[in-house]
């Protein structure tokens, strides 16, 4: 069987443990051992995926944080804050192995304290994590997720309106990926309790757009994308530029998703609502959803976009489970749950351009070394199009 696979299993086994054991003690230490687990899966894996390509010539070109703070910060490449954070970690070693080591590690120091603050069960959203995008965020969207991270953290400073460490935050978050830009003004509408009939509305509309398939937006974003600032408006005008006149939408397993999903949180709003933090992952799982629909026809654009808000799965099932004492409720939402991360899991490493980038191999045991795997990526470049509409990480 898979590694993939075998370890979510494994997850999916401690998440039962989270759910149905009165030991928190128990809990506590399998939580820990489960992180445990990922850092060595992770931050010990050859190279694997797409990012690598870029992220170890980068790694490799870098000063150390003494060399970049003499040179006045001046260095090219990517933001400033992952340069910083590449030089920090720099100072400590030149291997890029290692650097992966580091950096995993970090991720889930951080995604420890997350879980254990925004769900009463973190094992469950670790399991998710696993499932739903956190394979591709580990190997391929290292900067992505630091800035997605920062912004979880920034959540209770939206809950508690203080706007002061909010905004310190995702300007971090910022300096690693410019896409964090999109976070600011989730300040002031996350924690807004919509109206129901407003939110049902354009959900209905976004199903009506969606289905009807016409892509009017598309046909006139071009115009938008020179009015946006600097590099965000070159990116959009790459992004939209690879993308084909013509891939399949229709209703596939990644709409019928999005509509499970959202009708269950939009039945439980109300109760919800009533738990800290609940209205703010509630909105942030409409938001994912009203840009799939409204937005699936720029493909891997609206990835990048709705990607920032695939953390809403990671905490708002876990919540749900939590809503109620009753059993099949709980087995309802594990199932689903299961499901969504099974599916995710399986359409990121068995698409066919990923299948043998994303085949696991650790540097204690025989793997292939760098230049053979840089062999494998321009190959699997030919695949590229053939991922338009499937929400896959792919090198573009």
């Amino acid at each position: 069987m898979n590694l993939y696979f075998i370890i979510l299993i494994i997850l999916g086994v401690g998440s039962l443990i989270d759910i149905f054991s009165e030991s928190r003690e128990f809990k506590r230490n399998i939580y820990i051992f489960l992180i445990g687990i990922l850092v060595a899966f992770f931050g010990t894996r050859g190279y694997i995926g797409y990012d690598w390509y870029s992220y170890m010539p980068s790694f490799e070109k870098s000063q150390n944080i003494i060399e970049l703070v003499k040179n006045g910060f001046i260095a090219g490449g990517f933001e400033k804050g992952f340069q910083v954070y590449c030089a920090g970690i720099k100072l400590f070693t030149d291997n890029y192995l290692i650097f992966n080591f580091i950096n995993t590690l970090i991720d889930f120091i951080i995604l420890y304290f997350i879980f254990k603050r925004y769900s009463k069960y973190p094992i469950f959203a670790l399991f998710i994590y696993f499932g739903v995008y956190g394979v591709a965020f580990e190997i391929d969207m290292i900067r992505n997720l630091k800035s997605i991270l920062l912004f979880i953290l920034s959540i209770k400073y939206i809950e508690d309106r203080k706007i002061m460490p909010f905004i310190a935050l995702n300007l971090l978050g910022f300096f690693f990926h410019s896409s964090s830009l999109i976070y600011f003004p989730m300040y002031f509408l996350l924690k807004i309790n919509w109206n129901r009939l407003f939110i049902f509305v354009v959900f209905i509309l976004g199903n009506i757009y969606y289905l009807l398939d016409k892509r009017l937006i598309i046909k006139n974003i071009g115009s938008l994308a020179n009015m946006l600032p600097g590099s965000i408006g070159k990116k959009v005008s790459v992004y939209i530029s690879i993308v084909p006149d013509y891939f399949p939408l229709g209703v596939t397993l990644f709409y019928l998703e999005r509509i499970i999903i959202f009708i269950l949180v939009f039945l439980m709003l109300n109760r919800l609502s009533e738990k800290r933090y609940g209205t703010i992952f509630a909105n942030s799982l409409f938001l994912s959803v009203f840009i799939f629909l409204f937005g699936a026809e720029f493909s891997v654009l609206t990835l990048r976009i709705g990607i920032l808000f695939v953390y809403s799965y990671w905490v708002i099932l876990p919540m749900l489970a939590n809503l109620e004492d009753m059993l099949p409720i709980k087995i309802g939402v594990l199932i689903l749950a299961l499901g969504i991360s099974y599916f995710r899991l399986d359409n990121q490493i068995n698409f066919i351009g990923n299948r043998k980038l994303y085949q696991y191999e650790n540097i204690f045991l025989e793997h292939k070394g760098a230049e053979e795997r840089r062999k494998m990526v321009v190959e699997s470049f030919k695949y590229l199009n053939q991922g338009h509409g499937k929400e896959l990480s792919l090198l573009y």
